[in-house]
């Protein structure tokens, strides 16, 4: 099972809806996915993934982590109860599993929220959280048996985003968009991340960096400033600093372009029998043969 952890600084950069689509196309490759909502504050995996929207959703992650919290809590049992699979289109796909956040409609969901003491599961002296969240994952790897688990990450700089990028990941697809306060506070946590301590046999986090929602080139000219764009992101990201293992080398930045039929209604492009030849399709096609690095059509 290999776990890539969808991560941006700030919302609204087309995060969810990308790893929307790459478990989609993945699972038309015949790999089984199970996706994770940790964006617990803002949940929206479930409306996401065409699969499950409008599904009836009874428990998920934050009840989850609310069993083993809870003052009369003990750690969980089965996934059955927080997951949900999808009904298959199709025989030669893949499995799709969601645990979603829960369901965020109820006051419940909320209050168990609220009531979750994340300084005291991750900072108390013997906070057991890295550990509980590490058998979840065990647990996803045994019980549902996923290719690839995928997780939704909270934005910014919480317990919940440094969990899913510097301990859970393999890989982080990293997204921004092309603005100061995007690329800047970026930087910090990338350089955040490369420092993490990973835990004993686990390699260095695989970082994919990518820039989203800037417009499709129509000339040259445009292709020369898409070009540039990326090359002083580039730079910026890559400039020396006074302590080597905050030096980044981010030699790729891959790109989403813009889709203005997005912007009316959004919508997983990689979801049809046929592929609707879009700039953005292909951009999420190349995405994904960057992350695991392999032909897609070796696969199935």
């Amino acid at each position: 099972m290999e776990t890539i952890t969808f991560y941006s600084y700030k919302g609204g950069v087309g995060r969810t809806l990308a790893l929307a689509n790459i478990a989609v196309y993945l699972s038309r490759f015949g790999q089984n996915v199970c996706v994770v909502d940790f964006d617990l504050e803002a949940p929206g995996m479930h409306y996401k993934l065409p699969q499950f929207y409008g599904a009836p959703i009874e428990n998920g992650l934050v009840d989850y982590i609310y069993e083993f919290v809870s003052p009369t809590g003990s750690m969980p049992g089965s996934l059955t109860k927080f997951s949900m699979k999808a009904e298959k289109t199709n025989e030669n796909y893949g499995d799709i599993h969601l645990i979603p956040a829960g369901n965020v409609l109820s006051a419940e969901y909320w209050q168990k929220l609220t009531s979750i003491d994340w300084h005291s599961l991750f900072y108390k002296e013997g906070g057991e959280g890295i550990p509980f969240f590490l058998e979840l994952k065990e647990k996803i790897n045994t019980e549902i048996k996923p290719d690839f688990l995928l997780i939704d990450s909270r934005t910014g700089i919480t317990e919940m985003s440094g969990l899913c990028t510097s301990v859970l990941a393999d890989k982080v697809v990293f997204l921004i968009t092309n603005n100061r306060e995007n690329i800047e506070g970026s930087r910090q946590i990338l350089r955040g991340i490369q420092k993490a301590k990973r835990l004993k046999g686990q390699k260095p986090v695989e970082i994919n960096f990518v820039l989203t929602r800037i417009p499709m080139p129509d000339d040259d000219e445009g292709e020369k400033i898409e070009e540039k764009i990326i090359a002083d992101i580039r730079n910026f990201l890559n400039e020396d600093t006074e302590s080597l293992d905050e030096q980044l080398n981010i030699s790729e930045i891959s790109v989403l372009h813009s889709d203005r039929e997005l912007e009316l209604a959004e919508a997983v492009r990689l979801n049809q029998k046929i592929i609707k030849d879009t700039p953005l399709a292909k951009d999420y096609v190349s995405l994904l043969s960057k992350i695991i690095r392999k032909n897609l059509s070796n696969l199935k």
